[in-house]
């Protein structure tokens, strides 16, 4: 299902200028210009700035973004895609016996994928329930994992929901996941009495 992120693909509007959109119809740098309320001028290129021969991504290595040049190191023979879906098909691990999907891509330091797309990070979940769901995100909506691992990008495990409602699912988990490290100690101390009630019976030793 294509994908439609109509402000971003539309790049900026200035005549000429061929950066990625940023806001109110502009790439940074004429945003910028805008918001200063200076005229738009065009801006210079970024020499240190190089786009991959594939996409429009930050080139990695021998000319080719950190999502296209995995596929030519492993020396695959089939094309290299460009588009989102066929990227994206590419960066998704097939699923385990709990069904989760890794993402194969880099990670985020706290746990979470992210997939480069017009010239933006963007967290690789939410990508990818906007892919196959083909709805737009309302403001302030949160792409829910149920399976409870930030890693995992399998579009069965994610989920629409509200902030409260993310807040209050990740509060009643955490709950849950106390109360259980709290039986499994429970269990230890039990096993270890049992273990000393036996060797005591054993021995002919009153315990």
């Amino acid at each position: 299902m294509a994908m439609r992120i109509d402000a971003q693909m539309a790049g900026c509007s200035f005549p000429g200028c061929d950066r990625g959109h940023h806001s109110m119809g502009y790439c940074k740098g004429h945003r910028q210009q805008q918001y200063r309320g200076r005229p738009l001028t065009s801006l210079r290129p970024c020499a240190r700035r190089k786009s991959c021969r594939l996409c429009d991504g930050i080139v990695w290595r021998q000319g080719l973004c950190s999502a296209h040049y995995p596929g030519e190191y492993r020396g695959d023979q089939k094309r290299l895609s460009t588009s989102v879906e066929e990227r994206l098909a590419e960066l998704i691990g097939p699923p385990d016996r709990n069904g989760c999907q890794a993402w194969l891509g880099t990670p985020r330091p706290d746990g979470y994928g992210y997939f480069h797309l017009n010239g933006k990070h963007h967290l690789a979940h939410r990508v990818v329930y906007r892919v196959t769901t083909g709805s737009p995100l309302n403001e302030g909506e949160v792409i829910h994992h149920t399976c409870a691992n930030r890693w995992c990008v399998s579009p069965n495990h994610l989920q629409a929901v509200s902030h409260h409602e993310n807040l209050a699912e990740m509060v009643e988990r955490k709950f849950y996941q106390s109360r259980i490290a709290e039986l499994e100690r429970e269990n230890q101390w039990l096993m270890a009495r049992v273990g000393e009630l036996e060797a005591g019976l054993q021995c002919g030793l009153a315990v």
